[in-house]
């Protein structure tokens, strides 16, 4: 089953809401909600971490091993220190 979503921008009011523009809100609905700075401001990217660095080394390209290195690594132990 495939899943399609769509984001409406809306006003919050005392618990209520409601669509802004053309837009027309379902009867009922399964939806998350995203709260905006109010100033209307983008919201600070998340801050750098451990998960860039991760993502930035597994997109690199691998790096050579000599045939003993490989066959070394096949039997490793890589969790005893």
């Amino acid at each position: 089953m495939a899943m399609s979503y769509k984001t409406v921008e809306v006003d919050l009011q005392d618990g209520r809401v409601t669509p802004l523009g053309q837009d027309t809100l379902p009867a009922r609905a399964h939806a998350l909600l995203t709260f905006l700075p109010a100033n209307g401001q983008a919201p600070h990217p998340a801050p750098a971490g451990p998960v860039r660095g991760l993502r930035r080394f597994l997109s690199g390209p691998d790096f050579p091993l000599t045939p003993e290195q490989f066959r070394a690594s096949m039997t490793a132990d890589f969790f005893e220190q």
